[in-house]
C-alpha cells in the first residue's frame, strides 16, 4: 500500500484499531496469563491433580486437561492473529461473526472442561468425552476422505498425487495402500455410511 498525504478514512482507522485489539487478544491466548498453578498447593488445579493421581494412579488425566485446554486456547489465538493479519492487508472486512463464533466455541470447550462447579471426577469424564469426540471426528474425516467412489466403498485404486503435493515434496499425502488395509478399513467402518 502506498503512503499518501491524505488522512486515513474512518473505516481504515477502525480496521487498524480492530486488528490491534485482535492481536492483543491473540497474545493473551498464546502467551497466557502469568500464573504458577504448579506451586500453589491449595489451588483447584493441585486438588484435581491429587484426586486424579489417587483415582487413576496416573497423571495422564491432568495432561489431557492441560493439553486439550492449551490446544483450544492456541487455536483461538491463531484465529485472532490470522484475522488481524487479513484485516491489515485489506483482504477481508466482513467475517468477524465467523471468527467470533469460532473463538467462543473453543473457549466454551475449555470452560466446560474446567467448570469449577463440578467435581474432579466429572472434569476427568468431560476431558475424556472431549478426547473421544475429537478422535471420532478425526476418524470420520479420515474415512470420508478415503471414500473415493461415493458409494460407501473405499477405492482399490489410489488417486494420482496432486500437482501441489508433488511440487512441494509432500509425498506422505499419497502413501500406498494394500488390499489388506482396504479390507480392514471396510470392516472397521461398516457402520459409517
Amino acid at each position: 500500500m502506498t503512503q499518501s498525504s491524505e488522512p486515513p478514512r474512518p473505516i481504515e482507522t477502525l480496521v487498524l484499531v480492530l486488528a490491534d485489539l485482535l492481536e492483543e487478544g491473540a497474545d493473551l491466548f498464546l502467551e497466557g496469563l502469568p500464573t504458577s498453578l504448579e506451586t500453589s498447593p491449595g489451588s483447584a488445579w493441585a486438588t484435581d491433580r491429587a484426586v486424579w493421581k489417587a483415582a487413576y494412579e496416573s497423571d495422564d488425566v491432568a495432561g489431557w486437561v492441560s493439553e486439550t485446554s492449551a490446544i483450544y486456547l492456541a487455536e483461538s489465538g491463531h484465529l485472532l492473529r490470522a484475522f488481524a493479519t487479513l484485516l491489515r492487508s485489506h483482504r477481508v472486512f466482513a467475517a468477524q461473526d465467523v471468527i467470533v463464533r469460532s473463538v467462543v466455541e473453543r473457549v466454551g470447550h475449555v470452560n466446560w472442561i474446567l467448570d469449577h462447579r463440578i467435581s474432579s471426577e466429572q472434569r476427568a469424564a468431560r476431558v475424556g468425552l472431549e478426547l473421544a469426540a475429537s478422535f471420532y471426528t478425526y476418524r470420520r474425516h479420515f474415512i470420508c476422505s478415503m471414500l473415493m467412489e461415493g458409494r460407501g466403498q473405499i477405492s482399490e485404486q489410489r488417486p494420482e498425487p496432486s500437482s501441489v503435493s508433488s511440487r512441494s515434496g509432500l509425498t506422505w499425502l499419497s502413501r500406498p495402500r494394500t488390499n489388506a488395509m482396504t479390507l480392514q478399513l471396510r470392516r472397521a467402518t461398516s457402520d459409517v455410511g
